[in-house]
């Protein structure tokens, strides 16, 4: 049996950068950008005007895996771990050869 992970990761703002980031040290394509703002109007559920240009949904294809970015909503804020807890999010990439390691290591 084959399982296919689709890690789906949630910032406070800065997915956008976030995205283009990752997509650019792993050599993924970026398939689209969705923003809150770009969700069809609803009156009994307005989106604030500080929300409407945080990512909603972005999806980057990685080779035959998919990363999936988006932003918090102003309304549901990230919740901060308790200082005895970690905060952190790790990780890791196999390469098929050094010199694609090396590669995705050094892009800034």
């Amino acid at each position: 049996m084959s399982i296919r992970l689709n890690p789906y990761l949630t910032f406070d703002g800065n997915a956008r950068a976030a995205v283009r980031f990752y997509g650019h040290a792993l050599g993924g394509k970026i398939t689209g950008i969705m923003t809150y703002g770009d969700l069809p109007s609803a009156p009994d559920h307005p989106v604030p005007g500080e929300a409407k240009d945080r990512v909603l949904h972005a999806p980057l294809k990685v080779g035959d895996a998919e990363l999936m970015f988006s932003d918090t909503s102003p309304a549901r804020p990230i919740r901060r771990a308790a200082p005895s807890r970690s905060r952190s999010c790790w990780t890791t990439r196999r390469g098929r050869g050094a010199s694609s390691t090396r590669r995705a290591t050094a892009a800034k």
